[in-house]
């Protein structure tokens, strides 16, 4: 730069930043398997396995984030227009600004998971531990991560791209291959911009990219070779 020397870097590229996401999504049919094991679990009425669920539940449903679960408190649970809502702490806010919708199936059960813990207060949080040195206390993000985690390789899912926040990306996939439109999903996922819920959006339709088909066909091998033994 000085005009000193050669640049010896001149020639050398660039690195090309990829925005694709790094982290993986589960499928319809993986999510109910997943959700059916953890629901094998609560007919003994064991807290622990209840707040799991929920929790899990949360995340897939109303698309949270995890930290926003960590700070869930009883309160907000409400209404708004007569309707059940969930007034969460979201990313780059500075307080309980943004709500989401909660179906009233979910809105029970969150009430169930309560319930084993009254009387409580507005402030006192959704989530806690059960455990012998945190008992009471607000769940961590991180012991969340964890229990979704740990969910995941119970089933069998148990990929380095699979974390807690996998099941963000999936309740925005499932959402759109639902069929609700990008505004729709724009607000549900909280996305300031639209370009972040156009990436999922991108993902979905090259996922769904038919060319490798269309290329095996033309080439005539729709069907495998016949294996000895097969």
């Amino acid at each position: 730069r000085q005009g000193l020397g050669r640049d010896a870097g001149a020639s050398v590229r660039g690195i090309r930043v990829e925005r694709a996401f790094r982290r993986a999504c589960l499928s319809g049919m993986e999510m109910r398997r997943m959700l059916a094991l953890m629901e094998d679990g609560l007919a003994d009425g064991d807290a622990v396995r209840l707040r799991d669920f929920v929790m899990v539940l949360l995340i897939v449903v109303c698309g949270l984030r995890v930290s926003e679960v960590s700070r869930l408190d009883e309160g907000d649970l409400d209404t708004e227009g007569g309707e059940p809502v969930l007034w969460v702490h979201g990313k780059g806010r500075d307080g309980k600004v943004d709500f989401v919708p909660v179906p009233t199936v979910l809105r029970q059960l969150v009430f169930g998971n309560l319930e084993k813990r009254r009387p409580l207060s507005r402030r006192s949080p959704m989530f806690v531990s059960y455990s012998r040195n945190g008992f009471g206390r607000r769940l961590s993000a991180r012991s969340i991560s964890r229990v979704v985690k740990q969910a995941m390789v119970a089933v069998g899912f148990d990929s380095p791209r699979l974390t807690a926040h996998s099941l963000r990306h999936t309740a925005v996939t499932l959402a759109l291959k639902g069929g609700a439109t990008l505004q729709q999903v724009q607000q549900y996922a909280r996305h300031r911009q639209i370009e972040t819920t156009l990436r999922y959006a991108h993902n979905l339709e090259n996922a769904r990219n038919p060319c490798p088909m269309l290329v095996m066909k033309l080439i005539g091998r729709l069907d495998g070779p016949q294996l000895p033994g097969s």
